[in-house]
């Protein structure tokens, strides 16, 4: 099986769809969001809480962006997992003054249909302050 690294830009292009789902202004529009999630979208929400893909476009175009909010992403990888699905992983710190900040472990699975690139799965766990 090939390496994500094998398929020129693959990595790059994935983590780049990846980084534009964590972009107020990506998020705030409707289509952008739609257009990166497949019909059958579902994620595990840090909160516990299964989201699908309209519950998601819904919730994402809806939030209001905090601006004290900083994201602080490290430890990202694209693994192949077959020619038209990959997986992306990475861990997320939110730092929101005065709230304490979070970390979670975030995976995604996109998925390659008639050429673009959607993303399937989500799942976002926090890590407890203690394993931090």
């Amino acid at each position: 099986m090939k390496q994500a690294a094998a398929i020129d830009g693959l990595p790059e292009h994935l983590w780049a769809l990846e980084q534009s789902l964590l972009d107020p202004k990506a998020r705030a529009d409707a289509d952008s969001v739609a257009d990166l999630l497949a019909d059958d979208f579902v994620e595990f929400g840090s909160s516990g809480r299964v989201w699908s893909k309209s519950a998601t476009v819904s919730q994402l175009t809806s939030e209001r962006s905090e601006a004290a909010t900083q994201r602080l992403i490290s430890d990202h990888a694209v693994r192949l997992l077959s020619e038209d699905v990959a997986l992306v992983t990475y861990a997320l710190s939110r730092q929101a003054p005065p709230k304490a900040d979070v970390r979670t472990l975030r995976s995604s699975i996109w998925t390659r249909v008639d050429g673009h690139w959607r993303m399937k799965f989500h799942q976002g766990t926090v890590v407890p302050p203690s394993s931090q």
